[in-house]
């Protein structure tokens, strides 16, 4: 994975099925809110396809990745910088969802699932493996 200071592109046809969806989340924010997402963009998380998940990242509004937490470095230390990652290692844009997957053993088991919004080619996504 490249480190490279410049922003790194999402892939368009991914892109392309995001943008509607992301605009559309902006219907439920307040006016203030609304504007503040529309100036610096929003934040989402991505999955690389060597299956680390990128829980915050900043997209502009042309579909270009500015920055990323650094969560090595702790939530409380917020490390944010330019992304340390390419292009060509994006696999999907989605978020983490609790599910139940009870066992004889744990009947109450539940487990965090990768839940898939988009996938980099544009499908619409479907859940992946945890």
């Amino acid at each position: 994975m490249g480190a490279d200071s410049l922003p790194v592109d999402l892939p368009a046809p991914m892109w392309l099925a995001m943008k509607p969806l992301l605009e559309r989340d902006l219907l439920g924010l307040s006016s203030q809110q609304r504007q503040h997402r529309q100036e610096s963009g929003p934040a989402v998380s991505i999955r690389l396809r060597d299956g680390k998940v990128k829980r915050w990242v900043e997209v502009d509004w042309d579909g270009r990745i500015k920055a990323e937490l650094y969560e090595e470095y702790g939530v409380r230390a917020e490390k944010v910088g330019p992304p340390r990652f390419t292009t060509d290692d994006i696999e999907s844009w989605g978020s983490y969802e609790r599910v139940w997957q009870p066992t004889w053993s744990h009947p109450i088991k539940k487990v965090w699932l990768w839940n898939v919004r988009v996938w980099a080619d544009g499908r619409l996504g479907e859940p992946a493996t945890q």
